[in-house]
């Protein structure tokens, strides 16, 4: 669907630029096709009565059979979807991997010393359905569609996050904080022509 193509390239122009920017070693290439990969499955989790201009112009009826198709090949976990689909596309065992990291339950990423993964779990959470966002925004846009629970998981998650916008920027010639909507439309123009 057109929104969901839309955010993937968004997450995957952040994670281009981090990349693009750091001051060691990183597997670009890996990070940028596990991004454009990463929520290959989320077709089982929505709801598509919302925002409904973004099922044109196949229409409703036949992301509704997509959807159901997802569920009988895959399951109802989107990101164990997502997983399963990017075994189909790659064999690739780290595009997989980084792919696997980039979800909600993943609070440990900081502990990790593979910045690759960092970059790439923390350039899904900067993405909200309309642009890129501040972590604060996008904790606040997670609320409000996935409820206002105060979890310790969820507040949990996002000390994880602000701990790792603090390690990327040590290892970086920008801010990640500064990268916006304007730095990534040049990117993902560019990202439309890879090949996974």
């Amino acid at each position: 669907m057109s929104n969901l193509q839309l955010h993937q390239l968004r997450v995957t122009a952040v994670a281009k630029i981090m990349c693009d920017n750091l001051t060691v070693p990183v597997d670009t290439e890996n990070v940028v096709r596990a991004a454009l990969l990463h929520d290959m499955g989320n077709i089982i989790k929505f709801n598509l009565a919302v925002f409904p201009e973004s099922l044109e112009p196949e229409g409703r009826d036949y992301w509704e059979g997509v959807k159901k198709e997802y569920i009988e090949k895959y399951g109802t976990n989107e990101h164990e979807a997502s997983i399963q689909i990017v075994r189909a596309i790659t064999s690739d065992e780290r595009i997989t991997a980084l792919v696997a990291t980039i979800d909600f339950g993943h609070n440990d990423r900081h502990l990790s010393d593979d910045i690759g993964m960092k970059i790439a779990g923390y350039s899904d959470t900067r993405v909200c359905p309309f642009g890129v966002a501040s972590l604060a925004q996008r904790e606040e846009d997670g609320r409000q569609r996935y409820g206002g629970d105060d979890s310790a998981i969820r507040d949990a998650f996002y000390a994880s996050l602000g701990i790792i916008e603090t390690q990327i920027h040590a290892v970086s010639r920008i801010d990640p904080k500064s990268i916006d909507d304007a730095m990534i439309a040049p990117v993902i123009e560019e990202l439309k022509t890879w090949q996974v």
